[in-house]
């Protein structure tokens, strides 16, 4: 039963995925990849959506959330089918340098053959997870799975520190395949772990592929799997390397709508329900929208009015009210890290050097831990851009400024956060920067590679 349910979560969201991506775009394999990952995760966000309001009806059996799940896939089947074709491919050609792909090739292989191991081995020796997995997200989705009001549980301010005021994306999706299932099995929530870091590792490598070349694809995977402390998350349980992947695969779609003939009004409207699917994740996920929106608003309003925009809308405003209604009419009410400070204690902690200092010293001690020599990826990305050097080509320059801005405003709002916390800023540095990293380090990657010279372009004559 757990197949049937994941076989139902990958259906709905291939149906979704392929209203919006073409599959006939070159380099074939990546057009396929792009559309299985985004299909994985749109299934995973779609089919926690709707065991959402189920749960509050009540209605929530397993033959209620399957005929559910399967009516919103048969609507996607069916606007496929009205459609007559998908999206046009992506009309851009990538010469190749011959020689250059297979070392590359080589070397992303073997490190996929070298890691898989050591993570099979962690996920099997931790069913659980790490301690926020199984004291936090894991018992929430046992409470939203349990018979009649016992999903209240899940949302009681009396869980005292196990944020029950957060998204329930994750959650809601175990909880409804333990539902299906029948069974509170510790393979639900270590395989769906597993399924985002693949499917994040798959999505950059499809992205790139698609607008910067096959090495280009083959050397960022590699520099995604020589990140020590994103690795490590994989098999945590943690929603930090879910909303990683919806950070990228919202901005993955932005830059794949300005590709030339491509259908860039459904790309926009994916990334829009991607971004809202953040949202539905964690709250920095409703910041992520927030700043996303307003991005794409100068973007968009510069390039074509307001009606540019008006898609991104469209698609966001479903899921982003299900957020909203969560926060405002069912999550408790509970204090943030900010507190109820006054304008005057904010200000002060502004202008407190030493908490800078302290703050600063940590990131910089954190980004130590990410790997270790030259095969640091930092350092890796140092010598590619030395050696390959930026060049962003003017058709692309607004997508990769439109990247930048959303990470830098991102980054900006996680660090006012350790800036102004009311906690303990020590623990909170000690506990949160590994993660914080870990959810921006796929959409770092791919704007680094999207500006950088593509590595297996043909030398010009």
């Amino acid at each position: 039963m757990i197949l049937v349910a994941g076989a139902v979560t990958f259906s709905l969201g291939f149906l979704f995925v392929c209203l919006v991506v073409p599959a006939e775009s070159q380099p074939r394999w990546a057009a396929l990849l792009l559309r299985g990952t985004l299909a994985v995760g749109a299934g995973i966000g779609l089919t926690s959506f709707l065991y959402f309001p189920l749960i509050l009806a009540g209605a929530a059996s397993p033959a209620v959330v399957i005929a559910l799940d399967l009516a919103a896939a048969a609507a996607c089947g069916l606007a496929l089918r009205r459609r007559g074709s998908s999206a046009p491919p992506f009309d851009r050609e990538m010469p190749v340098r011959p020689g250059v792909a297979l070392p590359a090739a080589i070397a992303t292989l073997a490190s996929l053959l070298l890691l898989t191991p050591a993570i099979a081995a962690r996920a099997s020796g931790h069913p659980h997870g790490n301690w926020d997995a199984w004291s936090m997200w894991n018992v929430r989705a046992k409470y939203l799975a349990g018979p009649g009001d016992t999903w209240r549980n899940a949302v009681s301010p009396e869980l005292i520190d196990k944020h029950s005021d957060y998204p329930l994306m994750l959650p809601a999706f175990i909880a409804r395949t333990w539902e299906i299932a029948g069974s509170t099995s510790t393979l639900v929530p270590t395989v769906t772990g597993l399924v985002f870091f693949a499917a994040v590792l798959a999505l950059v490598a499809a992205t790139l592929a698609l607008t910067r070349g096959t090495v280009a694809a083959l050397v960022a995977a590699l520099v995604l799997l020589a990140n020590a402390s994103y690795i490590g998350e994989a098999t945590a349980q943690y929603a930090d390397i879910p909303i990683s992947f919806y950070y990228l695969a919202t901005l993955a779609l932005v830059i794949l709508a300005g590709e030339p003939g491509t259908a860039r009004i459904r790309l926009l409207a994916a990334a829009g329900v991607f971004a809202s699917m953040a949202a539905w994740t964690k709250d920095e996920g409703l910041v992520f929208s927030a700043v996303c929106l307003a991005a794409l608003l100068v973007v968009e309003g510069r390039r074509s009015g307001i009606r540019g925009w008006l898609p991104v809308i469209c698609g966001a405003a479903p899921g982003l009210m299900i957020v909203l209604y969560f926060k405002l009419a069912v999550a408790p009410r509970i204090a943030t890290p900010l507190g109820t400070q006054s304008a005057t204690q904010l200000v002060g902690k502004l202008v407190d050097w030493s908490r800078h200092a302290r703050s600063l010293e940590a990131i910089a001690g954190e980004a130590g831990w990410l790997g270790e020599g030259a095969t640091h990826p930092l350092v890796l990305l140092g010598i590619l851009a030395v050696t390959l050097r930026f060049r962003v080509e003017p058709e692309r320059r607004g997508r990769v400024i439109f990247c930048g801005s959303v990470l830098a405003a991102m980054s900006a709002a996680y660090y006012l956060v350790y800036a102004t916390t009311q906690a303990d800023l020590g623990w909170l540095l000690s506990t949160t920067l590994a993660r914080i990293g870990c959810q921006l380090w796929p959409a770092f990657l791919l704007t680094i590679f999207l500006a950088l010279k593509p590595a297996d372009q043909a030398p010009r004559h």
